[in-house]
């Protein structure tokens, strides 16, 4: 572990008060965006520092993201939103400002999750960028907990065939250990436990038609647990 932490901080420590804005977009990034300021919408910001699933060893962290296209010209703010779990139920920052980067200090020894948006003079907004995941190192240790998982397939809310439908999901581990899955899955919000002690990121099931069910996956590296949120589709 103590090499792993060594590598970490010769790659990132420089990267977590990394300003300005010089990495490109992706092409398909830059397609949609395109064809959303066609569209005369306002296009997403691309999150670009902290990188996903990045260890900062340094509690100060400067946000960097790419400027978003207005088409009706004019200046923008964004919104960024820091918080402790993929759902955003647990904010810890929420600010507007102008601007496409922002410095703040972090509590140490805790994931975070962030995304941004864009506002123009009107108060239209843009979508929501995806989140990215990152963590800010705390006292040494000898293990990092997992990230909570973060849905993959059926996209929330999603209507499918009910006949072997494929869950799948994401998660990561900076300790990079071996991870173990939960799966719980039923037709009340509170699902109960469907399958245990997962070694791989998905689950083909066969359900019921015309059902809507709720679905959560717990995720474990032998040492302590995540859990994500609980996400929804229909069967038809």
């Amino acid at each position: 572990m103590k090499r792993i932490i060594h590598l970490t901080f010769c790659l990132l420590v420089l990267g977590c008060s990394k300003g300005g804005n010089d990495n490109p977009l992706p092409p398909d990034q830059e397609l949609e965006n395109k064809q959303e300021a066609e569209n005369g919408e306002l296009t997403v910001p691309e999150l670009i520092f902290p990188e996903k699933d990045q260890l900062c060893l340094d509690s100060e962290i400067t946000f960097n993201w790419s400027d978003a296209i207005n088409p009706e010209g004019g200046s923008l703010n964004y919104q960024i939103q820091i918080s402790t779990n993929r759902a955003f139920t647990g904010i810890v920052e929420d600010q507007v400002i102008q601007g496409t980067s922002l410095s703040l200090v972090m509590e140490r020894g805790q994931d975070y999750y962030w995304r941004v948006l864009a506002i123009d003079s009107n108060g239209d907004m843009s979508d929501f960028s995806p989140s990215s995941a990152f963590y800010v190192q705390g006292e040494a240790t000898s293990n990092y907990i997992p990230f909570n998982p973060s849905i993959t397939s059926p996209e929330q809310g999603k209507e499918v065939a009910y006949e072997n439908i494929n869950l799948q999901w994401e998660s990561s581990d900076l300790d990079n250990d071996f991870l173990r899955y939960d799966v719980y899955l039923g037709t009340t919000q509170s699902p109960g436990l469907f399958e245990s002690g997962l070694t791989t990121n998905t689950l083909e099931v066969s359900l019921e038609p015309n059902q809507i069910y709720y679905w959560q996956v717990h995720v474990s590296d032998g040492s302590s647990k995540s859990i994500g949120g609980i996400w929804s589709f229909t069967t038809k």
